[in-house]
């Protein structure tokens, strides 16, 4: 079965949560499973993020794109920021994690 693209929006606990099943629906587990890329605030939280998840592929070797509100305009809209989105794009599964509150 082939996977359509998607951009989910997946929501995030606030600190060291070690047990999100208490508030994190089972379908956010269903969808971190199987993702193939992941935008975050920042690489820790990212791999924070996913290491809370059993996953297909190992945590370190899932694509990880990092934009935040530090990232530079011209980073943002720049070819070289599309470079790096563009392969998760295309990879069919790009998925953004935001902090809780936000």
């Amino acid at each position: 079965m082939t996977k359509k693209p998607a951009l989910l929006l997946f929501p995030n606990v606030l600190g060291e949560v070690t047990h999100h099943e208490l508030f994190l629906p089972a379908s956010v587990d269903k969808a971190v499973q199987s993702l193939d890329g992941l935008i975050a605030e920042s690489e820790k939280q990212g791999r924070r993020f996913l290491s809370r998840f059993h996953t297909e592929k190992p945590v370190h070797t899932i694509p990880l794109a990092v934009y935040s509100e530090h990232t530079p305009d011209a980073d943002i809209d720049a070819s070289e920021a599309w470079d790096q989105v563009r392969p998760l794009i295309d990879a069919s599964r790009l998925h953004p994690v935001l902090r809780a509150g936000w």
